[in-house]
């Protein structure tokens, strides 16, 4: 079996509850390259008779993690007490590095063949939230300043894990706090 790791990014702008099957729109080239890597993916499978799985994670953070990610940033302007600047409203669906490792594995191993797969931890945050929960745990004096939404990000809420529940027994295991003491 073939399993190619997409993006949420697919779906473009989302609310709670988006399930696989939802309308894909994406707003941004990196969404449209990864959708364009799904239907490559389902062809070229098709075409020489291999299954696949399209494994869609959200928000993926954890030790290791790139500097360049919002996680990263918030912690580290946090660790300095410099102000967080946070598409407030904005939510994701932060998902720690070893339940999507293991959806992945749980996907790759499945007998289920030929569908696609939400691999998160099934509850959106602010980022605001995240802000201020990493304050909470670094003890920081930073100040949140809300910075509105970015142009080349979706609205996103929630999205729907229970196909990933129901036929690979995925279920994630780490709370955002445990994730974010971790990391």
């Amino acid at each position: 079996k073939f399993v190619y790791v997409s993006s949420s990014m697919v779906y473009g702008h989302y609310k709670d509850g988006t399930r696989e099957d939802a309308d894909t729109k994406p707003i941004n080239i990196y969404g449209e390259a990864k959708l364009t890597c799904e239907r490559l993916t389902k062809l070229w499978c098709s075409n020489n008779k291999l299954d696949y799985a399209i494994v869609r994670p959200r928000g993926v953070y954890g030790p290791g993690d790139l500097p360049d990610r919002v996680i990263s940033k918030v912690f580290e302007a946090g660790m300095a007490n410099k102000t967080l600047n946070v598409h407030g409203k904005n939510k994701v669906d932060f998902t720690y590095r070893q339940d999507a490792a293991y959806g992945i594995i749980k996907a790759a191993n499945s007998e289920v063949a030929n569908t696609s797969f939400n691999i998160t931890a099934g509850n959106a945050t602010s980022l605001r939230t995240l802000a201020e929960t990493i304050i909470d745990i670094t003890g920081s004096q930073s100040e949140i300043k809300d910075i509105g939404m970015h142009k080349l990000y979706p609205m996103r809420g929630t999205l729907d894990i229970s196909r990933a529940k129901d036929l690979l027994d995925y279920q994630p295991q780490f709370t955002l706090r445990q994730g974010l003491e971790s990391y």
